[in-house]
C-alpha cells in the first residue's frame, strides 16, 4: 500500500506529519499489555489542539459555528485498539493532537 500527502495550505509552524504503523505497534505489544490496553477507551477532543495553537500564538482553531466548536471540545470516546472493518486487523488508535485522556 502506498500513501501520498499533498499540502494545499501549510501553516507557518506546527503541522508536522508523522507516519506510524499502528498495526505493527499493536503486534509488538506483550500479551499482558494487550490485555490491559484492549478494553481502554480514549477521549478525543479538539480542546487540546486548540490550547496548543493558542499557546504557540497561532490563534484559535476555527469552527463553522459555536455548536460545532462546543461538540468538538466536548469530544467523544473511541477504543484505543481499533479493528479494521474489512480485514479484521487490530491497530492502536494514534491521534496524539486530539487525545485528551485515556480512561481505565
Amino acid at each position: 500500500m502506498i500513501s501520498t500527502l499533498y499540502s494545499v495550505e501549510v501553516p507557518p509552524f506546527g503541522g508536522e506529519t508523522a507516519w506510524a504503523n499502528t498495526v505493527l505497534a499493536y503486534r509488538m505489544l506483550s500479551p499482558a499489555m494487550l490485555r490491559i490496553l484492549g478494553p481502554l477507551p480514549v477521549h478525543m477532543s479538539a480542546e487540546v489542539n486548540n490550547s496548543t495553537q493558542l499557546r504557540l500564538g497561532a490563534g484559535a482553531v476555527p469552527f463553522a459555528s459555536d455548536e460545532a466548536r462546543s461538540q468538538a471540545f466536548e469530544g467523544h470516546c473511541h477504543p484505543l485498539v481499533r479493528t479494521h472493518p474489512a480485514s479484521g486487523e487490530k491497530a492502536l488508535t494514534s491521534t496524539n493532537p486530539m487525545r485528551s485522556a485515556s480512561r481505565g
